[in-house]
This record gives C-alpha cells, sequence and structure tokens, in this order.
C-alpha cells in the first residue's frame, strides 16, 4: 500500500497567501535492501493539475492531483498490485538523524480539505462552473469510490494465517489495504486453554482502532499509532494495511473475514473440529453501536461475551 501526504512549503504559502498554492506529493517507500521506509517527492502539482477533472489525464495525458492520489489508493485495494506498494512512514525513534526532506519546512494539506474547497468554489459560482462541475459533492464521490475498492479487495476470509503465511511473513493481503466493515478475529491461536480462555472479534475497522486504544491505554506509541491511521483513514482515506492492523493488534496470526456470513461459517467448520476452537469456547464480541431494539434477536451490544456458536447464531438471525 501507498501511504501518502500532502505537503505546501512554507515559503510556497508565505510569498503567494492569495494565489493557487503548488502542491506536493510525498510518498513513502522501502529503499532497496533498507526496512525503514522513507518519504520521497512524487509530483508538485501546479494550479492547472489541481482541478478535479476526470478527463484531464485521458484527453490530454496531463498529471491531475486528484486522479493520481486515487490511483494510489485503487492500487493498495488490490492483492495483485499492492504486493509492489511501499509502506507507510515510521516516526523516527528519538536520536535519529531527520533526513533532508524532514527537515524542510511545510504545511500539510489534506485530500479533504482540497475536495471539500473545491466543491465550495463549483458551488458559490466562482471561477470557471465548467471546469469545477465534477468539484460538487467530490469528498462523497471520493469517498464512496475508495469504500468501494476496498471491499472488493477482500471477498474471501483470510484464515491461512500461521507459519510462512503470517502477517509477519508470506501473507498475500500483507501489503493489502484494510477493509472497513470486515471481521478482525485476534488470539485464535495464542490462547493458553483454547476450551476456556476467550478470543476476540472486532467487526469494522472503527471499533478495531477503539479496542486497540481501550486495550493499551497506558501505551503511548500504541495510542499515537491508533491516531495516525484513524487521521490517515479520515482525511486522506489513507487506509491502514491488513499487516499494520496485524503489527497494530500484536496478532501475527489474526484472522480477516469480510462479513458476517464468512465468519459464521468459519466458526461453525471449525468448532468442535480444530484444536484451537471448541463448541464451548467464549469470544468477545466488539460490535458498533446498534440500531436494532434490545428485543430483536439480532441485537448486540456494544461489547459481549458469549460462546462462539452463540455469537454465529446472532449473526445469522
Amino acid at each position: 500500500m501507498t501511504h501518502f501526504e500532502l505537503r505546501i512549503p512554507v515559503q510556497e504559502a508565505s510569498t503567494r497567501p492569495d494565489k493557487a498554492r503548488d502542491i506536493q506529493l510525498w510518498i513513502s517507500r522501502v529503499p532497496a535492501g533498507k526496512r525503514t521506509p522513507v518519504w520521497e517527492l512524487s509530483h508538485t502539482y501546479t494550479a492547472h493539475e489541481q482541478y478535479p477533472l476526470g478527463t484531464d489525464r485521458f484527453a490530454t495525458n496531463r498529471r491531475n492531483l486528484f486522479l493520481d492520489v486515487l490511483s494510489l489508493l485503487d492500487a493498495g485495494a488490490r492483492v495483485e498490485d499492492a504486493a509492489e506498494a511501499v509502506r507507510v512512514s515510521e516516526i523516527p525513534e528519538p536520536g535519529e538523524e531527520p533526513t533532508d526532506e524532514q527537515t524542510q519546512d511545510y504545511t500539510v494539506a489534506t485530500l479533504k480539505t482540497l475536495a471539500q474547497r473545491a466543491a465550495r468554489v463549483a458551488a458559490d459560482g466562482s471561477g470557471n462552473a465548467r471546469r469545477f462541475k465534477d468539484a460538487r459533492a467530490l469528498w462523497q464521490k471520493l469517498s464512496a469510490h475508495v469504500d468501494a475498492a476496498l471491499k472488493a479487495g477482500l471477498t474471501e476470509p483470510v484464515t491461512n494465517v500461521r507459519k510462512t503465511h503470517n502477517w509477519k511473513k508470506n501473507q498475500p493481503f500483507k501489503d493489502v489495504s484494510a477493509h472497513p466493515d470486515a471481521w478482525y478475529v485476534l488470539n485464535v491461536y495464542a490462547r493458553s486453554n483454547p476450551k476456556k480462555d476467550a478470543f476476540v472479534a472486532v467487526r469494522t475497522l472503527g471499533e478495531l482502532w477503539a479496542y486497540v486504544a481501550e486495550r493499551d491505554a497506558q501505551d503511548a506509541a500504541a495510542l499515537s499509532r491508533v491516531e495516525q491511521q484513524r487521521a490517515a483513514a479520515e482525511a486522506n482515506l489513507d487506509y491502514p494495511t491488513f499487516g499494520e492492523l496485524a503489527q497494530l493488534t500484536g496478532d501475527a496470526n489474526m484472522l480477516v473475514f469480510p462479513d458476517d456470513a464468512s465468519l459464521v461459517s468459519w466458526i461453525r467448520e471449525t468448532a468442535g473440529s480444530a484444536d484451537e476452537l471448541a463448541r464451548e469456547t467464549p469470544v468477545e464480541a466488539h460490535v458498533p453501536p446498534s440500531v436494532l431494539d434490545e428485543d430483536d434477536p439480532a441485537y448486540m451490544p456494544r461489547v459481549s461475551t458469549g460462546t462462539a456458536l452463540h455469537l454465529a447464531n446472532v449473526l445469522d438471525k
């Protein structure tokens, strides 16, 4: 997955306060033979390359900020492309020497801010109305496009996560952008007593961040990573990879299920037939707030604990 940042050099912002400013697209790459990612400048977008036109690239072969970012996000959601993608930059540890780009002064713009600005320009009649016709509701369009791409990128459960296929090694989905509404199942293989010790099932990426933030409330580094991932997703549609989530949760054998049906099938097929899951195995489930009435058989509280088979039955309602 390619993580990115949109930067406006401070000199650019100060010398051209009332004019359109050039915007730099920086992406995070892992240099050959290295393990630590670094930020590299991909392209500097001048004013005419910042229009939200869907035809620029195809009609004139012109660079376009919105389309280029969308291409990065699309590639990260596909397993066949993500293997060649780059990873998120890490905050330098205390005492590390900063790179040249880290010493440069800049302000950070977000994709959301730029899209909303384009929408305002289109709505108030300023600028070229025809040129900005694609700007109306641009953020909503970008969000819907990325959401669909992320969900299309994972249609089958990821359960082969042991030995050489764990998230630290050769798991094919390691560098794929995470499905926002999937089930993330933790601690299945890390319990000393598989029959009595609970594993954890978390529905949606938002609830996973909340779970980790509560679990690791005293760990400043973990909380910082949660907030970085959440902010990147909310402001840039730049979602973490499955591998980054496995690292965040501390479970190299994390299971992922794209929907309720796939989780239900796994529980029913595995319970009683594998050492890691018995019929009476408890599961701690974390789900988004429900809109259902508490008397509805499909209702689930925000956090609940019951047997795995009971969870499967509730989800199958």
